[in-house]
């Protein structure tokens, strides 16, 4: 039990040392999610506060990668979208 809070702590330094949102979006999604897909339990609000950016900063960030084609956002989950 406390060395998947050491994992997952881990992680979490990780990402908040990657200077762009959605390097730290990717980040979550590869080693947080499963199968690359990540339950959004409390909104993309409380998920920004988690990745220590704004808002408004995810919000514009998760729109981008959608129309890459690079992410998907489905009923309560956000995932990557497989490269051909």
């Amino acid at each position: 039990m406390l060395n998947l809070e050491l994992k997952r702590l881990r992680g979490q330094c990780e990402r908040l040392s990657l200077h762009k949102v959605q390097d730290r979006l990717l980040h979550l999604l590869e080693t947080e999610g499963e199968e690359e897909r990540y339950p959004l339990g409390s909104g993309l609000k409380s998920l920004a506060g988690e990745l220590g950016v704004t808002h408004e900063a995810l919000y514009r960030c998760v729109s981008d990668m959608e129309k890459r084609n690079l992410l998907r956002r489905d009923k309560g989950t956000l995932s990557l979208v497989a490269s051909e």
